[in-house]
């Protein structure tokens, strides 16, 4: 305790003259010290404002819904940030009211804000920010099935879990997230990877239309035909344009699928390359089928262990396209069955590890036969430069890119093979260690990056949902494509709103 506040507590318990003034004094220190190192404990004005307007769905520090909002975001980076208030709309019109005060506090002050889907995106300002203001969509989670069951309307605060759970009785799908936590928002606009993938597309090709609240505040629908340019940008252009409030996105009938985790050892790991290269090989295309091959180190076990997720889009049991995965493997555990899609998200969902430090990167290469091993073993190479790193969790996952038959922003050649996506994963408790694991990640990926090249496999595509903020995803669109993402920009938007005041994510704009 300091001398002065020593004295106060002295003059309190003993009455003496003066006392209540000194506290006071003191008091308005403490105030002032707290509004001055803190700034998102301050009122704010904007904030006040939009309490003004949306009666009881502004929270600022210290209620209980704004701190539930922070805990509740996937990682540490994004839970550690602090906004000066957060807002949930409940409908379009609570949106365009936000941006139309947002609009005009940016242009004035400077005020910027961040829009939150579900809040699984990892780096620090995607889907949150500091001292400005987070619009938290997760109020707006209809889901509505059309009456001919052609369509799912999809509001973007829904979790892909909350979607599958009115589907699945429903005996339909959508090309949604594998794990039930992941927002459909963030998901849906960064292009999105699927169980349909390899027949369907990215999930982003299946949207028929979109409810979009534009810089202005004019709520729109983006279609094929209404809104062309916009309708094609929001494919894979995530925040850049506007806040989608709701999809309407392509259903397909569904009778459950056969998959789920199979853990092995690391001796196993070369087998299963083969299996994976065998699959990756030209010929040997099913559009059911869904592996994605992990290999991975844990300072818990510190060995080298492989997973497979296996997944087949219709419940057949061990089916010809997945058995090179499974026959014969020694699995140390083992969940493989018949199930819906709604038991994976909720499988999934419980090998996640919210609040820790967390990073994804991201590289894209075509098949070779000869570069699944050099890769592991690069990764293998990596493992001493993250190893004293406590609780330091550190995979390589590999997958089969979806068919890129669609329309839309990614840039990705209709013609060339099919795409490898490669994810580093890294998790670990203390952030204080961040700079160490970025170095070993970076190096990590150059090495894969110039393994690739050499072989004359390597792309430029980075999917926007395993990448790092570091990566250049937009870029990795093409030039083609990122002009006609800018154009869209500078005519939904004029004034930059989605950029300069919407900092977070991935820019079209210096």
């Amino acid at each position: 305790m300091r001398t002065d506040q020593k004295c106060g507590a002295r003059l309190l318990v003993h009455g003496r003259p003066g006392a209540s003034y000194l506290l006071y004094a003191l008091g308005a220190v403490g105030v002032w010290v707290a509004a001055t190192q803190y700034p998102w404990q301050r009122p704010h004005p904007i904030c006040q404002q939009l309490a003004s307007q949306l009666e009881g769905k502004v929270f600022t520090p210290g209620a209980s819904v704004y701190q539930e909002s922070l805990s509740s975001y996937f990682s540490y980076q994004e839970q550690s940030l602090k906004p000066a208030c957060i807002v949930r709309p409940t409908s379009a019109e609570d949106v365009s009211t936000i941006i139309v005060t947002m609009a005009a506090a940016h242009r004035k002050f400077g005020e910027q804000f961040a829009i939150r889907s579900n809040g699984q995106a990892l780096f620090a300002g995607v889907a949150n920010i500091n001292g400005g203001v987070t619009i938290d969509l997760r109020a707006m989670d209809s889901i509505r099935i059309s009456s001919d069951r052609s369509t799912v309307e999809i509001e973007s605060g829904a979790a892909w879990g909350q979607v599958f759970s009115e589907l699945d009785p429903q005996n339909l799908t959508v090309t949604g997230g594998r794990a039930g936590a992941i927002g459909t928002g963030g998901y849906l606009l960064s292009g999105g990877l699927s169980m349909l993938g390899p027949a369907e597309g990215w999930a982003c090709d299946t949207i028929l239309e979109y409810e979009v609240v534009l810089a202005s505040g004019e709520v729109v629908t983006a279609t094929k035909s209404s809104h062309p340019d916009l309708f094609l940008a929001l494919k894979g252009g995530s925040n850049n344009f506007g806040v989608v409030t709701k999809f309407i996105i392509k259903a397909y009938p569904f009778n459950g699928l056969w998959g789920g985790f199979l853990v092995y050892p690391g001796d196993e790991i070369p087998r299963q390359l083969g299996a994976f290269a065998g699959f990756m090989a030209p010929g040997s295309f099913d559009p059911q089928a869904n592996p994605i091959m992990s290999v991975s180190w844990t300072s818990e076990y510190r060995v080298l262990m492989g997973t497979n997720v296996l997944l087949y889009a219709k419940p057949e049991p061990h089916p010809k396209a997945l058995r090179p995965f499974v026959d014969e493997v020694p699995a140390l555990f083992s969940t493989l069955r018949a199930m819906t899609m709604l038991d994976f998200n909720n499988e999934k969902d419980g090998h996640q590890m919210p609040g820790f430090y967390t990073l994804y990167y991201t590289t894209t290469f075509t098949h070779s036969p000869t570069v699944y091993a050099l890769i592991v073993s690069a990764f293998n190479s990596s493992i001493p430069f993250i190893s004293t790193v406590p609780n330091m969790n550190w995979h390589l996952t590999l997958q089969a890119s979806p068919a890129t038959t669609g329309k839309n922003s990614l840039g990705l050649d209709s013609n060339d093979e099919r795409l490898n996506i490669l994810m580093l994963i890294a998790f670990f408790p203390d952030p204080r260690h961040r700079h160490d694991v970025r170095k070993a990640a970076s190096h990590l990926l150059d090495t894969i990056k110039k393994t690739t090249k050499a072989a004359g496999v390597y792309r430029p595509f980075k999917y926007m949902g395993y990448a790092d903020e570091s990566q250049d995803v937009i870029g990795g669109y093409g030039e083609e494509s990122k002009k006609r993402l800018q154009a869209a920009s500078r005519k939904y938007d004029p004034e930059g709103l989605f950029h300069r005041g919407v900092p977070g994510g991935f820019k079209l704009f210096p």
